[in-house]
């Protein structure tokens, strides 16, 4: 009896960032041979936040492990300051929003009043 040929293949979905727990189930790494990389250059790290919440992207740890070929590479169109301080990116653009959404208000409302008041 010949060993059992595996006829299907499963594709599944592979995120873009990684983190440490995730590329240990990825890819069958520990903290330790992932640190090991990140200290040789191999794979950089992405900063998400100040308090140290790392993540690690999939196509560098892949390369890094020759299996580059198993996940796709993918440009991310954000830089690390970005990721960093997305939360006050955010909060100044809802902020810009608002002025110009509050100045736009004020000049229909005087326009509004010029035209109530010269209507006798």
């Amino acid at each position: 009896m010949g060993k059992r040929k595996i006829k299907t293949l499963e594709l599944g979905t592979v995120p873009l960032l990684v983190r440490i727990g995730q590329a240990s189930r990825l890819f069958g790494i520990g903290r330790p041979q992932l640190m090991d990389l990140v200290k040789a250059g191999k794979v950089r790290t992405i900063r998400l936040s100040p308090r140290g919440q790392h993540r690690f992207p999939t196509y560098e740890l892949a390369h890094a492990l020759g299996m580059s070929d198993m996940v796709a590479r993918v440009g991310i169109p954000v830089n690390r300051d970005l990721l960093r301080n997305l939360e006050d990116e955010i909060r100044d653009a809802v902020s810009r929003v608002q002025e110009a959404f509050r100045h736009e208000l004020r000049s229909e409302l005087a326009k509004l009043r010029q035209d109530i008041v010269q209507e006798p």
